[in-house]
């Protein structure tokens, strides 16, 4: 620990000690890691390394170089905060690591990256039935009797594709479902944050209507 001392001034530092800070960041801000819309407000936390510095007999805690900044939207930081021990932890975007910039986010169109891996579970199940009927028609144009092994793998070939049809494709549904939540779950808080934002600096009007329709979604910009 290194001390220095300028009359009744003394200051610590000391490797262990940091200070974090949690900002409400607005503009300037689009694309988040883990998030499918685009955001102009986030909230920005921040660790910083620090020391302390004693004077007129109380503690004074300063910030030095920023070790870590991340930003997260609204309902990624309510998830950090009301999450714990859950899982790896909850998705933010790096700014600054060891105070030096971090390359932007890139960004991830999950729509798009949905609708084609969809496609492509369409066109696996497609080809199974196409395999299917030619197997079928195969078996069934001989004028001998199918042998056992035949109708057993039609069987199981039938089942497999009736299995894909009933339990897979429901699931990928419900995928999509619980995707399309999050994306309503964040544009709901990206509507919050702006309506906030606005009653804060008193840019909306005085004779606002009781009830806001819950669907305006004008000032959320979705990733294309």
């Amino acid at each position: 620990m290194n001390k220095e001392q300028s009359q009744s001034e003394e200051i610590e530092e000391h490797e262990s000690f940091g200070l974090i800070s949690a900002t409400r960041v607005t503009g300037g801000r689009d694309v988040l890691f883990g998030s499918s819309i685009k955001h102009d407000n986030v909230i920005a936390l921040e660790i910083k390394r620090a020391c302390r510095r004693r004077d007129l007999y109380r503690n004074w805690y300063c910030g030095k170089e920023t070790l870590v900044r991340i930003e997260m939207s609204h309902s990624q930081f309510a998830d950090f905060i009301t999450s714990l021990n859950q899982g790896d932890g909850v998705p933010c975007t790096l700014r600054r690591l060891d105070n030096k910039p971090v390359e932007e986010c890139p960004v991830i169109d999950e729509r798009l990256k949905f609708e084609t891996e969809f496609k492509q579970k369409i066109n696996s199940i497609s080809s199974d039935a196409s395999k299917l009927v030619e197997d079928a028609s195969r078996i069934l144009s001989d004028k001998r009797p199918p042998k056992k092994t035949d109708r057993n793998q039609l069987i199981e070939d039938m089942r497999m594709l009736m299995q894909d049809i009933n339990n897979n494709l429901p699931f990928v549904q419900s995928q999509f479902n619980e995707a399309m939540d999050k994306v309503v779950k964040e544009a709901k808080g990206e509507i919050e944050a702006y309506t906030a934002q606005k009653l804060g600096s008193g840019s909306l009007p005085d004779n606002l209507p009781d009830n806001l329709p819950d669907n305006s979604l004008d000032n959320v910009k979705f990733i294309e």
